[in-house]
């Protein structure tokens, strides 16, 4: 589906609220739900693990479907959970082409500096359509009551997103990088569509630039006291004093990244209709940030055993704090996606069709 630029100007709240009352009935609000639990999903993990290492990771492509499915699988909307339908074949022959451009990168760094210049070149050429390869075969294989989504975004917009602006971010040294994230969750979120329905995203730039002058002034206070801190340790404890100062700065890098990773999916689903349904989510930056400092200590600490229990722990974080307000019953909006489907022909997978694995 082809966005048109006029389709990307930002709506008025105004406009925002007749198209959602064009539903023709009264909103309700309709909870993610995740019943995963950390034991049952270690079993699944463990196994991956082991499978994996005994193929010599060439299990490693059943193993992302047996996530994605146990994950897709205990998570519901509105009594109806989400599926994962790919073929792992799909996946290791996109793993394959992964390893082979690997390869020949490393190949052609040992051979010249020309040489390895090039063959970066060619991936930065590539990478749009990887990116839109991976983002169509992940919409594909994702169903909701029996309806798959799907991504219509080309190459070309891709570049755009996730070469140039972020280029452009740089180049200003940091000052279009809000502005570049913002076109990138606008690219990911409004070529996305549910069956026939494309979702609408309406966040403003400017919605990023205050998360990221937030973060910004967080991350200098942050490093200073961890700073000042770590100086004091250092000339009283010596080498401890180092320890507990770099433990202290991996601290603050862990909560300003969830802090500000928490703050940017919450606008994104703040900022994204599909018809007449809207979503909405509240993931507080303070316990989304707790719940990752945590998780990541008991990972290490435990030498990766509580993996399982904490991405089980953050999967449902997720589910709790987000929701959609629905004008309607979702049941008659995946049946009408469902007929709207039915009307043309699904199409083909064709040579291409595999996950690159970005």
């Amino acid at each position: 589906m082809h966005h048109s630029p006029e389709s990307y100007q930002y709506f008025e709240s105004e406009q925002i609220e007749s198209n959602l009352a064009a539903g023709g009935a009264d909103e309700r609000e309709i909870p993610f739900v995740f019943s995963g639990r950390g034991g049952e999903y270690f079993r699944v993990w463990i196994v991956n693990i082991v499978l994996t290492i005994l193929t010599m990771g060439i299990y490693s492509a059943w193993a992302k479907v047996r996530n994605k499915q146990y994950f897709y699988g205990n998570t519901t909307l509105d009594g109806a959970s989400f599926s994962y339908t790919a073929d792992p074949v799909k996946i290791l022959v996109g793993r394959v082409v992964a390893t082979v451009l690997l390869a020949a990168y490393v190949l052609a760094e040992n051979l010249s500096v020309i040489a390895a210049l090039v063959m970066f070149l060619v991936f930065l050429i590539a990478l749009p359509w990887l990116v839109c390869q991976s983002l169509r075969f992940n919409a594909r294989y994702s169903r909701y009551r029996n309806v798959s989504f799907e991504f219509t975004g080309t190459p070309w917009e891709a570049a755009k997103a996730f070469l140039f602006w972020p280029i452009a971010g740089a180049l200003t040294l940091g000052i279009l990088m809000p502005f570049a994230i913002q076109r990138q969750q606008r690219f990911m979120v409004s070529h996305h569509q549910y069956g026939a329905s494309p979702f609408d995203f309406h966040a403003r730039p400017g919605l990023y630039y205050q998360i990221f002058l937030a973060a910004g002034a967080i991350a200098l206070v942050g490093f200073l006291v961890a700073g000042a801190i770590s100086t004091a340790l250092g000339a009283i404890l010596g080498v401890t004093g180092v320890v507990v100062s770099f433990f202290l700065f991996f601290v603050v890098y862990v909560v300003l990244g969830a802090g500000v990773a928490a703050a940017i999916a919450c606008q994104r689903y703040k900022n994204t209709t599909i018809e007449h349904h809207r979503f909405d989510a509240n993931w507080s930056v303070i316990s989304y940030a707790a719940i990752v400092l945590s998780n990541t200590l008991l990972t290490i600490v435990t030498l990766g055993m509580y993996y399982p229990w904490g991405k089980v722990r953050l999967a449902r974080y997720k589910a709790n704090h987000t929701r959609v307000f629905a004008r309607g019953s979702l049941d008659t909006f995946a049946e009408r996606q469902r007929e709207k489907a039915g009307s043309v022909a699904e199409g083909v997978s064709d040579l291409f069709d595999f996950d690159i694995g970005l």
